[in-house]
């Protein structure tokens, strides 16, 4: 999951290596993902330099939008990601943001 967290890993190679602990569906209109195990205690600690360095790999071509998009929702939507100290509030907006790029 931190590699994820840090972008060295794909959405599909994430869900694949959980081997079927989540289910993600993140289309252009349902966005859901749905864990069958428990969150991670404690959970990924995600800061505004994960977020820093996904935008700059977006800038970079590195990732493309919709990539930048799926891995904010997937920071959102799963209980495994912590951003709950100092920057909470800006961090989730700044996800939340990314998870609903237009990317069609």
């Amino acid at each position: 999951m931190a590699e994820f967290a840090r972008l060295t890993v794909t959405l599909e190679e994430q869900c694949e290596r959980l081997g079927g602990m989540i289910a993600v569906d993140l289309g252009s209109h349902d966005r859901r993902i749905t864990s069958h195990s428990a969150a991670s205690e404690p959970g990924i600690r995600i800061t505004k330099d994960h977020i820093a360095k996904a935008i700059a790999k977006r800038a970079a071509d590195e990732i493309s939008a919709r990539e930048l998009s799926n891995w904010a929702a997937m920071l959102l939507m799963n209980d495994a990601y912590d951003w709950s100290e100092s920057d909470e509030e800006e961090i989730a907006e700044t996800l939340n943001d990314l998870a609903w790029l237009r990317t069609g």
